[in-house]
């Protein structure tokens, strides 16, 4: 007793107990940055779900989308790996790209790749060697030799670099000017994988063109980013979205590959990945300091992993996520409707994962109290009363534009050269484009980021309330996907 009383009088009872829960942390870490031995044995129990074989595809034909000519800029862009996040411009990443910078703000550290070898060789000088030999056979499954790969650990705004060798929990945020590191989070999400497999309907002579670049996209992804190494892994919300849209993908492009680009190989590369995602989820649940709209991503994520296949460890996880999503709903929607978080896109963001999440257990049957859809639907009401005229929704509260599927694009074009006018973070756009070989007058998709159509799109499709009707019109691709998923057509092999 007199120790313990000297040990807290000093504090050091509590700096012990500290520094052994590190000791303990830091042996379970470098545990898991060699391969976890019984993955293989948890995921060799998966199997494939057996549904009818139908496909969400022909309706999706019928409906209205994006136009022709944004249909085709779009692809152009992302074809040509050309994005616009989070305010960059349309501006290219590969690992020998260079960047426009940030208010003055630019960093060169671009890595010197000899050459991309189809075996993978070039991985050696970029992985930890524990993850060389696993990430090498994803990359000698790319069979595109036009392909060329994307650097996922870049800001490509400000050219900052972080790397895979690092630990997901080792790795900080860095605080310099210009650098943020929601720039490569936004491109690993994927969001424009799913878009592009809609687009295509329009454009059928793409379709090979988009298959290709799906199947690349994400064994490139597989090969460069090991499970919890390097920047992508940081944030859980980020990895339950990024896993959603590449299942969501691969299930509207599987129906029209009609040249079985995606294989065998292909598949048990994907749905290993789809496995690791949902472990990493389910093992680092962003429930702290209180659930809120990241929690919302990692309950709608495990949804999506555990619908995927069968396995008692997706059955958990399904069972985990399923009860979660409907206690979470009184907590994070009030009873008239709107978002304890005080945000109108906040509002936005957690309503469409709720809408999600909820067409997926309609999906499988699982009963949800009316309650919970009568909160979902006055948040839906309160959308609609917060739109002004030209489809924009007062900004109240913090907005990072974050959403859980980027399916229509709305918006207009501008040129090069306006909207570099029109935006103070584009200073210096029109020289960039002119070193991409472009012009100032080339075409700016410039996308509508604060509608809240794409969720009332959606929610029309989970029960067609009369008051949701007009919504339909301009975004009747979250409806028939929404639709679709609570029948269970999407998950069809």
């Amino acid at each position: 007793m007199i120790i313990l009383a000297y040990l807290r009088k000093y504090n050091l009872f509590v700096l012990i107990i500290k520094a052994f829960l590190k000791v303990v942390e830091r042996i379970t870490n470098l545990w898991f940055r060699h391969f976890d031995v019984s993955r293989d044995t948890r995921l060799a129990n998966f199997i494939l779900p057996t549904v009818e074989n139908e496909s969400l595809w022909p309706t999706f034909d019928e409906c209205e989308g994006c136009s022709n000519d944004v249909t085709e800029f779009l692809i152009e862009m992302y074809l040509s790996h050309r994005f616009d996040l989070l305010g960059s411009g349309w501006v290219r990443n590969a690992y020998d790209s260079t960047c426009l910078g940030l208010e003055g703000s630019r960093y060169e550290s671009l890595l010197e790749i000899s050459s991309f070898d189809p075996k993978g060789e070039w991985l050696s000088g970029l992985l930890r060697p524990a993850h060389v030999g696993r990430s090498m056979e994803s990359w000698a499954l790319i069979n595109d030799q036009n392909y060329k790969p994307i650097d996922w650990q870049r800001d490509f705004k400000s050219g900052y670099r972080w790397s895979q060798r690092d630990w997901y929990k080792d790795l900080a945020i860095i605080r310099m000017p210009g650098v943020d590191i929601k720039v490569p989070w936004e491109l690993a999400r994927l969001q424009h994988l799913p878009r592009m497999a809609l687009l295509v309907q329009k454009r059928p002579q793409f379709q090979e063109s988009v298959i290709r670049e799906f199947r690349s996209e994400v064994l490139d992804f597989i090969a460069t980013n090991p499970p919890r190494m390097g920047v992508n892994w940081v944030c859980t919300m980020d990895v339950s979205i990024r896993v959603s849209n590449i299942l969501l993908s691969y299930y509207l492009l599987r129906p029209i590959d009609r040249k079985g680009i995606l294989d065998d190989d292909f598949r048990q590369a994907l749905f290993s990945s789809v496995f690791d995602h949902g472990d990493f989820i389910f093992s680092n649940l962003e429930r702290v300091p209180l659930p809120a709209n990241h929690y919302l991503s990692n309950l709608v994520g495990l949804l999506f992993v555990a619908s995927s296949g069968t396995s008692s460890e997706y059955d958990k996880w399904f069972q985990f996520a399923s009860k979660e999503l409907i206690s979470e709903m009184p907590g994070q929607f009030y009873e008239d409707g709107s978002n304890f978080e005080a945000s109108t896109f906040y509002h936005r963001l957690s309503a469409e994962m709720m809408t999600y999440g909820f067409a997926l257990l309609k999906g499988h049957n699982v009963s949800i109290p009316e309650e919970c859809f009568s909160r979902l639907y006055k948040a839906g009401e309160l959308s609609q009363r917060l739109t002004r005229p030209g489809d924009v929704v007062a900004q109240i509260g913090d907005n990072d534009s974050g959403r859980f599927f980027k399916l229509t694009s709305t918006g207009q074009f501008l040129t090069a050269e306006s909207a570099e006018d029109k935006y103070r973070n584009l200073s210096g756009y029109t020289d960039y484009i002119e070193r991409l070989g472009g012009s100032a007058s080339e075409k700016y998709w410039d996308e509508n980021e604060l509608s809240h159509g794409p969720f009332l799109g959606a929610l029309a499709g989970l029960d067609n309330q009369k008051g949701l009707s007009d919504a339909t019109l301009s975004f009747s691709w979250e409806k028939m996907l929404v639709e679709g998923i609570c029948r269970r057509r999407l998950f069809c092999d």
